[in-house]
């Protein structure tokens, strides 16, 4: 070969090498290029899959609240339908409550003839045949009237249809009218016919009449004395106390207030402990709230009417309005509908307080059952403030034994080490006051996360493999086309060199790589301490609200153990309480 043609080689060889040199410095921009655009899309990935899972979250929330939305606007509509089912079936027995008062008013005013009574009386009975109330009505304006005859034949008819009401009913027109002997019969024949297991639901009437000092002399020891055997009868069955208890528990539990949304937001989001430490204070927070309840219940004089016939027809229109046997069920599902429009839709909530409350809308509960219900319920058991007051001291030991076993629990459920999670890093803390001890493991644990983080970040194994293979693949074409005599393989050289250059680059940009990968995890050790300091200060905040609340404990137990129920017991209104013997 001649000197000429070996210059003409080496010019082309430099040339395509020269070629080469650009189109190596070239890939290589465009493989930084791509790698930014690579680290992009990770990032949007990353920014994508978050704003998905908290489009997946206010989702649910939103499926939630709808759900709720559509159950309370459900409840409302059904209100209304229960109170037309409740007008159109027994709207008829208001007619007949209204007589009830207003002939013995009528009587004392003398403005009304009795025979108006009287026919009024007989229309009402023709119009509510089955009410108990209306051959009541009719013996008492015969009473009136002197038709003694008449009197006693409706009076046997009320009987019939409900003999309790009736009893208790002319207890207290016997009473109204100054005759204690009559009243003392007819309570007499009252509790012959109680059961203390299954108690219809006006004997708190009957309670209210004790306690507000309507039954005087034999009468108010009679009731008092019945009372006391009710609860002795109950006590001997060997569960009782356990029962009250539980049932104490149950009621004073709703007493628990709601927590605000906003309640320590830290340690909501990132203490996985949160779930028993909201329990645990909720439970706390209960206890200045029974306080306040019963505090509340026995402060201020009670409002007794001077007058005792005014008194007398005060209960007289409780006993008479009082929902009866048929209206239970309407007035459970109206309970019931109210409780889930309070709740906002909640129905597992509303289910939960129903089941408390409801028991008040029995048709027959045991004399302690009555009691709770009085206490805690007295818009749904018809009971007076005196009657509450009578009935929580009444109970006092049943109470403070639920209220224990609820502080017990309340107690019980708050954690000694509360778990914090940072970004990657968890520890615990007992009360916060380990701030500097965690700062440190935190930055340590990061500190090793970018350290190993770091070292990392090297030419991977398949990147070598990829450019090992194809210089290899571009020498065997290279030398291939030599030994062949068909010129040089400038597609071998282009490969080795590619080879070669994206090697160069992969190397000179892990320092890149590890600096970015640096910032990135100082930058979450930043968030993580962060997190950390404002966890630790929510903590220190929740130990002294939960201490401060879990102290008035003590408050209501001294409360309710300074209760007497004897002294809940008023003779007239112008008289001082009376303790019964």
């Amino acid at each position: 070969m001649s000197d000429e043609n070996l210059d003409v080689i080496n010019r082309n060889i430099i040339n395509g090498l020269s070629s080469l040199g650009d189109q190596i410095r070239h890939v290589g921009e465009q493989t930084e290029y791509v790698s930014r655009q690579i680290e992009s899309v990770s990032a949007e990935q990353e920014t994508t899959r978050a704003r998905i899972d908290g489009l997946y979250a206010e989702f649910q929330e939103f499926v939630l609240s709808d759900q709720r939305e559509k159950q309370r606007q459900f409840a409302q509509t059904r209100i209304i339908e229960v109170r037309q089912e409740l007008e159109k079936k027994f709207g008829h027995y208001d007619t007949v409550r209204r007589h009830a008062t207003g002939i013995l008013q009528a009587k004392d005013a003398g403005i009304v003839r009795k025979t108006t009574i009287e026919t009024a009386s007989e229309e009402l009975m023709l119009d509510c045949p089955r009410y108990w109330l209306a051959p009541g009505l009719v013996a008492l304006s015969s009473w009136i009237s002197g038709k003694e005859e008449l009197a006693k034949k409706a009076l046997d008819a009320g009987l019939r249809v409900n003999s309790m009401k009736m009893s208790l009913f002319f207890a207290l027109v016997t009473r109204r009218a100054g005759r204690g002997d009559a009243c003392g019969r007819w309570l007499v024949h009252y509790f012959h016919l109680q059961s203390p297991t299954e108690l219809d639901r006006e004997v708190v009437v009957m309670l209210d009449s004790m306690v507000n000092g309507v039954f005087g002399g034999a009468a108010l020891r009679q009731c008092s004395e019945v009372v006391d055997l009710w609860l002795e009868d109950l006590q001997d069955d060997p569960g009782f106390v356990d029962r009250q208890r539980t049932r104490w528990s149950a009621a004073l539990e709703l007493k628990t207030p709601k927590f605000e949304d906003g309640l320590y937001p830290t340690l909501r989001e990132y203490s996985p402990t949160w779930p028993q430490l909201e329990s645990s204070l909720a439970g706390a927070r209960r206890n200045p709230v029974i306080h306040d309840f019963f505090d509340s219940l026995f402060t201020g004089e009670l409002a007794i009417p001077r007058s005792l016939e005014v008194h007398v027809d005060d209960l007289l229109t409780k006993l008479v309005t009082d929902y009866d046997t048929e209206e239970l069920p309407l007035k459970g599902e109206e309970l019931r509908l109210r409780l889930i429009v309070e709740e906002s839709g909640d129905t597992s909530r509303a289910d939960h307080r129903f089941a408390v409350e409801g028991e008040a809308l029995h048709e027959k509960t045991d004399f302690a059952a009555m009691l709770t219900n009085a206490a805690m319920h007295p818009e749904l058991s018809g009971s007076s403030r005196g009657t509450q007051r009578f009935a929580v001291a009444r109970s006092r030991d049943w109470i403070l034994e639920g209220f224990h076993d609820l502080t017990a629990q309340s107690r019980a459920r708050v954690p000694h080490e509360v778990d914090i999670t940072a970004g990657s890093w968890s520890g615990k803390s007992t009360d916060g006051t380990n701030e500097a001890v965690l700062v440190a493991s935190l930055n340590d644990h990061y500190a090793d996360r970018i350290t190993q983080a770091v070292e990392a970040v090297k030419i991977t194994m398949q990147t070598l493999l990829g450019v090992g293979a194809a210089g290899l693949i571009g020498a065997w074409a290279f030398v291939s086309s030599l030994s062949s005599g068909g010129g040089i393989s400038y597609f071998g050289l282009l490969l080795m060199a590619g080879a070669g250059g994206f090697y160069w680059y992969k190397h000179n940009d892990l320092e890149n790589v590890r600096r970015r990968t640096r910032e990135e995890l100082e930058a979450e050790c930043e968030r993580a301490l962060a997190i950390l300091r404002a966890a630790l200060a929510e903590l220190v905040d929740y130990r002294r609200e939960f201490t401060r609340n879990d102290n008035q404990a003590a408050s209501v137990t001294v409360l309710l153990n300074a209760l007497d129920s004897q002294q809940m017991v008023l003779r007239r209104p112008e008289q001082s309480r009376t303790i019964l013997n």
